[in-house]
Protein backbone atom coordinates (compact mmCIF):
# COMPACT_ATOMS: atom_id res chain seq x y z
CA UNK A 1 0.00 0.00 0.00
CA UNK A 2 1.31 3.54 -1.22
CA UNK A 3 2.55 5.39 2.34
CA UNK A 4 0.65 9.03 1.82
CA UNK A 5 1.49 11.80 3.89
CA UNK A 6 0.29 15.36 4.31
CA UNK A 7 2.27 18.17 1.81
CA UNK A 8 3.42 20.54 3.66
CA UNK A 9 5.98 23.68 3.24
CA UNK A 10 8.57 21.82 4.82
CA UNK A 11 8.40 18.76 2.82
CA UNK A 12 7.01 20.38 -0.62
CA UNK A 13 11.01 20.40 -1.98
CA UNK A 14 10.22 16.56 -1.87
CA UNK A 15 8.44 16.44 -5.07
CA UNK A 16 10.30 19.05 -6.87
CA UNK A 17 12.26 15.94 -9.01
CA UNK A 18 9.23 14.44 -10.44
CA UNK A 19 8.11 17.79 -11.72
CA UNK A 20 11.61 17.68 -13.53
CA UNK A 21 10.83 14.68 -15.08
CA UNK A 22 7.18 15.66 -15.75
CA UNK A 23 8.76 18.83 -17.81
CA UNK A 24 10.30 16.89 -20.02
CA UNK A 25 7.60 14.68 -21.12
CA UNK A 26 5.43 17.49 -21.77
CA UNK A 27 7.86 19.38 -23.76
CA UNK A 28 8.03 16.05 -26.07
CA UNK A 29 4.22 15.59 -25.93
CA UNK A 30 3.14 18.98 -26.30
CA UNK A 31 0.86 19.29 -23.19
CA UNK A 32 0.58 22.54 -21.56
CA UNK A 33 -1.55 22.00 -18.47
CA UNK A 34 -1.30 24.22 -15.63
CA UNK A 35 -2.51 21.51 -12.92
CA UNK A 36 0.97 19.31 -13.58
CA UNK A 37 2.91 22.14 -12.62
CA UNK A 38 4.45 22.92 -9.18
CA UNK A 39 3.17 26.21 -8.73
CA UNK A 40 -0.04 25.39 -9.15
CA UNK A 41 0.35 22.35 -6.45
CA UNK A 42 1.78 24.51 -4.07
CA UNK A 43 -1.16 27.54 -4.67
CA UNK A 44 -3.81 25.09 -3.57
CA UNK A 45 -2.29 22.46 -1.51
CA UNK A 46 -3.54 24.02 1.54
CA UNK A 47 -6.76 24.33 0.43
CA UNK A 48 -7.45 20.80 -0.73
CA UNK A 49 -5.27 19.27 2.09
CA UNK A 50 -3.16 17.48 -0.13
CA UNK A 51 -1.09 14.38 0.86
CA UNK A 52 1.72 13.06 -0.95
CA UNK A 53 2.98 9.04 -1.82
CA UNK A 54 6.16 8.13 -3.50
CA UNK A 55 5.24 5.25 -6.48
CA UNK A 56 8.45 4.30 -8.23
CA UNK A 57 9.91 6.90 -10.69
CA UNK A 58 6.65 9.28 -10.18
CA UNK A 59 5.10 11.23 -6.98
CA UNK A 60 1.25 11.00 -6.87
CA UNK A 61 -1.23 13.29 -5.07
CA UNK A 62 -4.20 12.79 -3.33
CA UNK A 63 -6.95 14.60 -1.85
CA UNK A 64 -10.55 14.19 -0.48
CA UNK A 65 -13.24 15.98 -2.51
CA UNK A 66 -17.21 16.21 -2.03
CA UNK A 67 -18.83 13.27 0.35
CA UNK A 68 -15.37 12.27 1.30
CA UNK A 69 -14.95 10.84 -2.19
CA UNK A 70 -10.97 9.90 -2.95
CA UNK A 71 -9.46 12.21 -5.71
CA UNK A 72 -5.82 10.85 -7.18
CA UNK A 73 -3.99 12.92 -9.11
CA UNK A 74 -2.48 11.49 -12.10
CA UNK A 75 1.08 10.30 -11.49
CA UNK A 76 4.00 12.92 -11.86
CA UNK A 77 7.30 11.62 -12.94
CA UNK A 78 8.69 8.63 -15.04
CA UNK A 79 7.04 5.13 -15.97
CA UNK A 80 3.69 5.87 -14.96
CA UNK A 81 2.71 2.26 -15.80
CA UNK A 82 4.84 1.29 -12.30
CA UNK A 83 2.81 4.00 -10.67
CA UNK A 84 -0.41 3.42 -12.31
CA UNK A 85 -0.34 -0.74 -10.51
CA UNK A 86 0.87 0.39 -7.65
CA UNK A 87 -2.09 2.85 -7.35
CA UNK A 88 -4.14 -0.02 -8.43
CA UNK A 89 -3.18 -1.63 -5.85
CA UNK A 90 -3.75 0.90 -3.28
CA UNK A 91 -7.03 1.54 -3.88
CA UNK A 92 -7.97 -2.05 -3.99
CA UNK A 93 -6.80 -2.52 -0.28
CA UNK A 94 -8.34 0.87 0.42
CA UNK A 95 -11.69 0.27 -1.07
CA UNK A 96 -12.73 -0.46 -4.71
CA UNK A 97 -13.78 3.59 -5.77
CA UNK A 98 -12.28 6.73 -6.95
CA UNK A 99 -11.09 8.88 -9.10
CA UNK A 100 -8.20 10.35 -11.48
CA UNK A 101 -7.79 13.93 -12.31
CA UNK A 102 -5.88 15.56 -15.10
CA UNK A 103 -4.93 13.09 -17.65
CA UNK A 104 -4.17 15.24 -20.19
CA UNK A 105 -3.14 12.77 -22.90
CA UNK A 106 -4.20 10.47 -25.00
CA UNK A 107 -1.95 7.88 -24.49
CA UNK A 108 -1.94 8.22 -20.76
CA UNK A 109 -5.78 7.99 -21.00
CA UNK A 110 -5.84 4.74 -23.01
CA UNK A 111 -3.11 3.19 -20.45
CA UNK A 112 -4.97 4.37 -17.25
CA UNK A 113 -8.30 3.02 -18.95
CA UNK A 114 -6.48 -0.50 -20.04
CA UNK A 115 -5.54 -1.29 -16.22
CA UNK A 116 -9.05 0.54 -14.23
CA UNK A 117 -12.52 -0.52 -14.99
CA UNK A 118 -14.53 3.02 -15.42
CA UNK A 119 -14.67 5.97 -17.71
CA UNK A 120 -12.33 8.97 -19.15
CA UNK A 121 -14.59 12.43 -19.38
CA UNK A 122 -13.13 16.33 -20.28
CA UNK A 123 -15.16 18.86 -18.92
CA UNK A 124 -15.07 22.16 -21.71
CA UNK A 125 -15.27 24.25 -18.46
CA UNK A 126 -12.03 23.23 -17.16
CA UNK A 127 -10.08 22.88 -20.32
CA UNK A 128 -6.71 25.65 -20.48
CA UNK A 129 -6.36 28.28 -22.18
CA UNK A 130 -2.98 28.57 -24.22
CA UNK A 131 -1.93 31.42 -25.80
CA UNK A 132 1.41 32.69 -28.06
CA UNK A 133 3.65 35.07 -25.65
CA UNK A 134 4.06 37.26 -28.78
CA UNK A 135 1.02 38.14 -28.58
CA UNK A 136 0.49 39.68 -25.70
CA UNK A 137 3.52 41.55 -25.74
CA UNK A 138 2.92 42.84 -29.42
CA UNK A 139 -0.93 42.31 -30.07
CA UNK A 140 -0.42 43.25 -33.92
CA UNK A 141 -3.50 42.79 -36.55
CA UNK A 142 -7.20 42.47 -36.96
CA UNK A 143 -7.50 40.36 -34.44
CA UNK A 144 -6.49 42.27 -31.70
CA UNK A 145 -7.06 45.45 -32.66
CA UNK A 146 -9.20 46.61 -29.39
CA UNK A 147 -6.73 45.03 -27.07
CA UNK A 148 -4.47 47.08 -28.57
CA UNK A 149 -6.57 50.07 -28.24
CA UNK A 150 -7.38 49.84 -24.84
CA UNK A 151 -3.35 49.90 -24.66
CA UNK A 152 -3.35 53.35 -26.32
CA UNK A 153 -5.50 54.52 -24.39
CA UNK A 154 -4.42 53.16 -20.55
CA UNK A 155 -1.14 54.41 -21.23
CA UNK A 156 -2.31 58.11 -22.77
CA UNK A 157 -4.06 58.23 -19.40
CA UNK A 158 -1.51 57.32 -17.21
CA UNK A 159 1.68 57.89 -19.30
CA UNK A 160 4.30 57.12 -15.74
CA UNK A 161 2.49 53.88 -15.47
CA UNK A 162 5.30 50.94 -14.94
CA UNK A 163 5.57 47.15 -13.88
CA UNK A 164 7.09 46.10 -10.48
CA UNK A 165 8.20 42.78 -10.16
CA UNK A 166 7.59 40.91 -6.97
CA UNK A 167 10.27 41.05 -4.31
CA UNK A 168 10.64 40.17 -0.60
CA UNK A 169 10.31 44.24 -0.38
CA UNK A 170 6.95 44.79 -1.63
CA UNK A 171 5.16 41.30 -1.12
CA UNK A 172 3.56 43.36 2.13
CA UNK A 173 1.65 45.80 -0.75
CA UNK A 174 0.86 43.29 -3.18
CA UNK A 175 -1.45 41.23 -0.08
CA UNK A 176 -2.73 44.84 0.74
CA UNK A 177 -3.98 45.71 -2.48
CA UNK A 178 -5.15 41.86 -3.22
CA UNK A 179 -7.01 42.10 0.38
CA UNK A 180 -8.62 45.47 -1.00
CA UNK A 181 -9.58 44.54 -4.42
CA UNK A 182 -11.33 41.17 -3.01
CA UNK A 183 -13.20 43.43 -0.79
CA UNK A 184 -14.32 46.02 -3.34
CA UNK A 185 -15.05 43.08 -5.71
CA UNK A 186 -17.34 40.63 -3.98
CA UNK A 187 -19.05 39.06 -6.69
CA UNK A 188 -15.92 38.30 -8.28
CA UNK A 189 -13.08 37.53 -5.48
CA UNK A 190 -15.05 36.81 -2.32
CA UNK A 191 -13.05 36.83 0.89
CA UNK A 192 -14.86 33.89 1.26
CA UNK A 193 -13.65 32.03 -1.27
CA UNK A 194 -11.13 29.26 -1.37
CA UNK A 195 -8.82 31.74 -3.66
CA UNK A 196 -8.95 34.36 -0.81
CA UNK A 197 -7.51 31.89 1.61
CA UNK A 198 -4.32 30.18 -1.06
CA UNK A 199 -3.57 33.74 -2.05
CA UNK A 200 -2.97 35.18 1.53
CA UNK A 201 -1.25 31.64 2.31
CA UNK A 202 0.92 32.20 -0.38
CA UNK A 203 1.97 35.57 -0.02
CA UNK A 204 2.80 34.65 3.47
CA UNK A 205 5.09 32.00 2.09
CA UNK A 206 6.02 33.45 -1.19
CA UNK A 207 8.69 30.94 -2.92
CA UNK A 208 10.58 32.63 -6.03
CA UNK A 209 11.50 29.45 -7.08
CA UNK A 210 7.85 28.70 -8.21
CA UNK A 211 6.54 32.02 -8.73
CA UNK A 212 7.01 35.19 -10.12
CA UNK A 213 4.70 38.54 -10.88
CA UNK A 214 4.19 42.05 -10.20
CA UNK A 215 1.98 44.93 -10.07
CA UNK A 216 1.04 47.87 -12.04
CA UNK A 217 1.62 50.76 -10.84
CA UNK A 218 0.38 54.57 -12.28
CA UNK A 219 -0.26 58.11 -10.40
CA UNK A 220 1.71 56.40 -7.24
CA UNK A 221 -0.99 53.94 -6.77
CA UNK A 222 -0.96 49.89 -7.56
CA UNK A 223 -3.48 49.46 -10.46
CA UNK A 224 -3.38 45.85 -10.70
CA UNK A 225 -1.53 42.44 -9.72
CA UNK A 226 -0.09 39.37 -11.11
CA UNK A 227 1.23 35.65 -9.76
CA UNK A 228 2.22 33.31 -12.02
CA UNK A 229 5.25 30.55 -12.64
CA UNK A 230 7.01 30.19 -15.40
CA UNK A 231 8.06 26.31 -15.95
CA UNK A 232 9.56 25.13 -19.33
CA UNK A 233 8.61 27.28 -22.25
CA UNK A 234 5.47 28.48 -20.67
CA UNK A 235 4.15 30.85 -18.21
CA UNK A 236 1.20 29.90 -16.03
CA UNK A 237 -0.86 33.11 -15.05
CA UNK A 238 -2.81 31.84 -11.66
CA UNK A 239 -3.87 35.30 -10.49
CA UNK A 240 -4.39 38.27 -11.96
CA UNK A 241 -6.54 41.39 -10.78
CA UNK A 242 -6.82 45.05 -12.42
CA UNK A 243 -8.72 47.87 -12.00
CA UNK A 244 -11.92 47.07 -13.76
CA UNK A 245 -13.42 50.07 -14.14
CA UNK A 246 -10.14 51.54 -15.49
CA UNK A 247 -9.75 50.94 -19.62
CA UNK A 248 -6.94 48.77 -20.60
CA UNK A 249 -5.93 48.03 -17.02
CA UNK A 250 -5.90 44.34 -17.46
CA UNK A 251 -4.18 44.18 -20.90
CA UNK A 252 -1.65 46.45 -19.84
CA UNK A 253 -0.57 44.34 -16.63
CA UNK A 254 -0.77 41.24 -18.40
CA UNK A 255 1.76 43.12 -21.57
CA UNK A 256 3.94 44.36 -18.95
CA UNK A 257 4.05 41.47 -16.67
CA UNK A 258 4.88 39.07 -20.26
CA UNK A 259 7.64 41.80 -21.58
CA UNK A 260 9.31 41.51 -18.24
CA UNK A 261 10.29 38.10 -18.78
CA UNK A 262 13.07 37.63 -21.28
CA UNK A 263 13.66 34.69 -21.94
CA UNK A 264 13.73 33.68 -25.39
CA UNK A 265 13.20 30.03 -24.52
CA UNK A 266 9.40 31.07 -23.24
CA UNK A 267 6.95 30.94 -25.74
CA UNK A 268 3.50 30.15 -24.44
CA UNK A 269 0.75 31.68 -22.10
CA UNK A 270 -1.25 29.34 -19.76
CA UNK A 271 -4.49 31.75 -18.47
CA UNK A 272 -5.93 28.39 -17.25
CA UNK A 273 -9.69 27.67 -17.20
CA UNK A 274 -13.20 29.48 -17.30
CA UNK A 275 -15.12 27.05 -14.78
CA UNK A 276 -18.25 27.58 -16.94
CA UNK A 277 -18.56 31.18 -16.49
CA UNK A 278 -19.93 33.26 -19.11
CA UNK A 279 -18.09 36.75 -18.46
CA UNK A 280 -15.13 34.88 -17.86
CA UNK A 281 -14.98 32.94 -20.66
CA UNK A 282 -15.83 35.79 -23.52
CA UNK A 283 -12.46 37.39 -21.86
CA UNK A 284 -10.52 34.48 -22.34
CA UNK A 285 -12.08 33.90 -25.77
CA UNK A 286 -11.04 37.25 -26.89
CA UNK A 287 -7.30 36.97 -25.93
CA UNK A 288 -7.45 34.55 -29.39
CA UNK A 289 -6.03 31.28 -28.16
CA UNK A 290 -3.80 29.05 -29.80
CA UNK A 291 -5.71 25.72 -28.28
CA UNK A 292 -7.98 24.58 -25.25
CA UNK A 293 -6.17 22.37 -23.22
CA UNK A 294 -8.38 19.76 -22.11
CA UNK A 295 -8.03 17.59 -18.81
CA UNK A 296 -9.36 14.08 -18.39
CA UNK A 297 -11.12 12.53 -15.03
CA UNK A 298 -11.29 9.04 -14.95
CA UNK A 299 -13.52 7.47 -12.67
CA UNK A 300 -12.39 4.28 -11.71
CA UNK A 301 -12.93 1.27 -9.71
CA UNK A 302 -10.72 -1.95 -8.82
CA UNK A 303 -12.17 -5.06 -9.03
Amino acid sequence: MLNFKKLTIDNFNETEVYFEYELERQRRHSVRMSDRTPGSVYLWFREYDVEFAKAGDCVIFYSRTGENKKSYYYPIGKHKKTALRLLKDHIKETGGLASIASVGETSLAKITREMFVGEAYASRDYADYIYNKSEFENPAGRKHHKRKNLINRFMSEYPDAHFVSLSNDNLGMAREYYNDYCIRNPESSSVNDMEYRAVNALLDNFNFKYFSGGMLVANGKIMGITIAQVYGDTVYVHIEKAEKEIAGSYQTLNREYLLSITDDNVKYVNREEDMGLPGLRRSKMAYCPVWLEYKYMLKVSVE
